[in-house]
């Protein structure tokens, strides 16, 4: 109303008929992976078309199939991409170690790790 500082309804419809609209642009890949990392550091087998119904449960929006494929990718890269630096770190201890001590035996043992979903590490 002018001039007041309430205002009035003048109609009232109870019943909604917008359509619902699931498309958000900043809802990205990059975010996705984010949100889902430790979840895919559990389950890295996690099938996209499940983790694509995941998000649109969570969130409420629609996205593609190549998204949440990559939405899944990004974490995975950054996970497995740390423990190739840290077989990188081992690999050029191992170099020194022989270099120093020529006569040096080392005996390694690969044991599955149940915390990484079946993947091996060193013993």
């Amino acid at each position: 109303m002018q001039g007041s500082e309430s205002f009035q309804v003048k109609n009232y419809v109870p019943t909604h008929t917008c359509k619902r609209f699931f498309h958000n642009k900043h809802v990205t890949a990059k975010w996705l992976s984010k949100k889902y990392v430790e979840t895919l550091r559990s389950n890295p087998t996690w099938p996209v078309k499940s983790f694509k119904d995941q998000l649109q449960y969570d969130h409420k929006v629609e996205v593609s199939r190549a998204q949440v494929y990559k939405a899944k990718t990004l974490p995975l890269e950054m996970i497995e991409g740390s423990q190739s630096s840290d077989m990188k770190s081992y690999q050029i201890t191992m170099k020194n170690l022989g270099r120093t001590n020529p006569n040096t035996t080392v005996i390694l043992k690969a044991i599955e790790d149940e915390e990484s979903a079946g993947r091996q590490r060193f013993h």
